[in-house]
């Protein structure tokens, strides 16, 4: 898709590896969005250098257990407040990466 093209690189993979990935974490959670895999990679991107328990894995696993991605986020050492900023920013990122090339300047 769009947003795995978009975000490859900033994730330091391929569109390839990440829908790869993503395809891999449907076979343990089934009701797992494309979305919410994005947001938890960008979010294990983001944080992960000084948050290391911050991971996709670690992300994903407590939203397979019904967790939202702030849940999730102080419960890997993030205040409430950093969390709930964290999952904004990574939300914009992947909203902004699932658009075509042209509408990302207007």
């Amino acid at each position: 898709t769009v947003a795995f093209t978009n975000l490859a690189p900033k994730l330091s993979t391929t569109a390839a590896a990440l829908n790869r990935d993503y395809r891999t974490a449907l076979r343990d959670n089934a009701r797992l969005t494309r979305d919410q895999f994005l947001t938890a990679s960008v979010l294990a991107h983001n944080l992960g250098g000084a948050h290391p328990a911050v991971s996709r894995e670690a992300i994903l696993k407590d939203l397979k257990q019904g967790r939202t991605f702030a849940t999730a986020l102080t419960g890997l050492g993030l205040s409430s407040p950093e969390a709930k900023t964290a999952v904004q920013q990574a939300d914009a990122e992947v909203r902004r990466a699932d658009m075509p090339a042209t509408k990302k300047s207007s």
